[in-house]
């Protein structure tokens, strides 16, 4: 596949805490279920790594070493996780 089994618990563990996806994880974020519709793996990748070199008012933090706890390839494999993701989320009723 297009990502590693460790990529989804990767996600889950570092991401979910403020993203969603599939209806699991955190709300302090943007839900991401549908992401991949819109956005490409290098762009969620850059925005992952360093996310105020494309919108300085991200409150997201970087998740690159060495501030953050992830690697180049650990992100090259949540952004392609994260890139597989088309379902738009409900909208709020």
């Amino acid at each position: 596949g297009p990502y590693s089994d460790k990529a989804p618990r990767m996600f889950y563990r570092t991401c979910g805490k403020c993203h969603r996806v599939a209806g699991h994880g955190g709300t302090k974020g943007p839900d991401l279920s549908g992401i991949g519709l819109t956005r490409t793996v290098s762009f969620i990748h850059r925005y992952t790594e360093d996310p105020k070199s494309i919108y300085t008012q991200s409150k997201m933090p970087g998740f690159v070493q060495p501030q953050g706890k992830l690697t180049h390839i650990e992100i090259e494999d949540i952004a392609r996780f994260v890139a597989h993701q088309r379902t738009p989320a409900a909208a709020k009723k």
